[in-house]
């Protein structure tokens, strides 16, 4: 097998002079006219099927088998996407790096990029978020939101292992009957996966004896086998009887390669990973309802308390308070809303990667190439089976959450209608008071307004002064009943003048 591009940094795209310059020298070694050279090279134009997006990793072959008869013999074009991974070096491959093979690899894509038009055949290996979005300018934060990334992250932090409970999860705990790991070296252990990466395999069958296959390598230099390293050791273990075998062979080996964690350098499967991922968003979810109960609870007890005038102290009162707070607030479930989202997006991009492998292999099989192992559709159904429950999974969390959202907004509405039906009972109370206390004063001032004149009057006329009028025997006041009367109402009828 001759692989031209294999241990390389990226995939060029086959319009590159030196990649034909080889396939010219291997027809002419074998004795092939000119006119052959030139009939491949135009199938070679044809099937490459090449998508551009308007951001500048967004250069890649679509998913395609096309093939051509020639004479005897028959050549094909094969692009299908895999599954790969990086670290985190891959994120800050643009800034200072001691890693010695990021250096190497950056150096070599920016001699690419300054040679002219040749940047726009520069083909790179994506993220998983890259692969979908592929309008984004900078994707590093999305990248950085990886599941498999979150993952790794809490296995080196143990703090973020916690639960909404405080403890630990059970999902991110090491079985106790696990079987003990072989130490790393030191700087080994710096180079954890943490990203996953989708990739594409170029195959190019040309002749009857001869492929060219093309495959992205890594960033760092970890002590993973990568996928060039996984299709030569399968080849070894197994070996083809014919070219047609190989090439189902390497087909098999990059559809197959993320069901081997130590080949993917995930250190677990990439759906347990994502199984875990949305089990810990579920326990989270499970006790954020129980806390939610418990919180209605004690304010239902409290609010019952009040109702039946219990005496209640200001630091219940500040209780009572704080709970209510605390049963509105959704800042933990937003959190948790966000970050099953997220397992949702990448659940739905790794569907479509694995539809376009399914693509792939039955326009394989489909052309008459029937001799592919039935255990290879088997597993990819099987993977797709899960990628699919496990969405359903993730959507039925994701629901939930939604729900104790709801029922939070609910409860805020009914503390809030139950606050403004306690200031509506007071209002009345104060105008009842109000109303109470008007009638008072119409009473008082309707009394004083008879009684003053009254008392004014009956002091005045009982004076002896010698002026007012005698009777007869001279004794006593000689006042007519009408003289009192219009003393008595004089006060009232006159206005009084308020000086200016």
């Amino acid at each position: 097998m001759v692989n031209v591009g294999g241990g390389s940094t990226c995939q060029r795209t086959i319009n590159d002079g030196s990649r034909l310059d080889l396939i010219r020298v291997l027809f002419r070694e074998k004795g092939c006219n000119s006119s052959k050279i030139r009939n491949l090279e135009a199938f070679i134009d044809e099937s490459y099927q090449e998508f551009r997006g308007s951001s500048s990793y967004a250069r890649y072959r679509k998913p395609s088998f096309d093939k051509q008869e020639d004479g005897d013999s028959c050549i094909y074009s094969l692009v299908a996407p895999y599954f790969d991974m990086e670290t985190e070096a891959f994120l800050t491959r643009r800034e200072e790096n001691d890693d010695k093979h990021v250096q190497m690899m950056q150096q070599l894509v920016d001699s690419y990029q300054h040679g002219g038009t040749s940047v726009e055949d520069l083909h790179l290996a994506c993220t998983l978020d890259q692969s979908y979005y592929t309008s984004l300018i900078d994707s590093s934060d999305r990248d950085r939101d990886q599941v498999a990334f979150r993952f790794h992250s809490r296995r080196q932090d143990p703090v973020s292992q916690r639960d909404d409970s405080g403890t630990t999860s059970d999902s991110m705990i090491e079985p106790h009957n696990k079987p003990i790991q072989p130490t790393r070296p030191q700087h080994m252990k710096k180079r954890l996966a943490k990203l996953v990466m989708v990739s594409q395999l170029w195959l190019w069958k040309i002749d009857q004896d001869i492929i060219i296959t093309a495959l992205p390598e890594r960033w760092h230099g970890g002590y993973e086998k990568d996928i060039l390293g996984h299709i030569l050791g399968n080849i070894s273990d197994s070996p083809s009887s014919s070219l047609d075998q190989m090439i189902e062979n390497i087909l098999q080996s990059c559809i197959g390669f993320v069901d081997a964690p130590s080949n993917a350098g995930l250190d677990e499967n990439l759906f347990d990973i994502f199984e875990q991922s949305i089990a810990k968003v579920a326990n989270n979810e499970t006790i954020r309802y129980k806390k939610f109960c418990e919180h209605q609870q004690q304010c239902a007890k409290m609010s019952l308390k009040i109702r039946k005038g219990k005496k209640i102290s200001p630091r219940e009162l500040e209780s009572f308070r704080d709970t209510e707070d605390l049963i509105c607030d959704i800042t933990e479930e937003v959190k948790h809303l966000e970050e099953i989202k997220d397992i949702r997006d990448e659940l739905r991009m790794i569907q479509r990667v694995l539809e376009d492998q399914r693509a792939v292999l039955e326009k394989y099989r489909s052309e008459g190439h029937r001799s592919l192992g039935p255990d290879e559709p088997t597993s990819l159904s099987f993977r797709q089976n899960k990628a699919r429950r496990l969405y359903s999974e993730a959507e039925s969390v994701e629901n939930s959450l939604k729900n104790l959202l709801d029922l939070k907004q609910k409860q805020g509405n009914l503390n809030e209608a139950r606050d403004t039906r306690k200031l509506a009972d007071e209002a009345d109370k104060r105008a009842l008071a109000d109303k109470t206390q008007s009638k008072l004063l119409f009473i008082f001032t309707f009394v004083t307004v008879i009684y003053t004149p009254l008392a004014f009057i009956s002091a005045l006329f009982a004076v002896p002064s010698s002026d007012f009028p005698r009777d007869s025997d001279g004794v006593g006041a000689g006042w007519r009943w009408w003289q009192i009367i219009a003393g008595s109402c004089k006060p009232s009828l006159i206005p009084k003048s308020i000086p200016s």
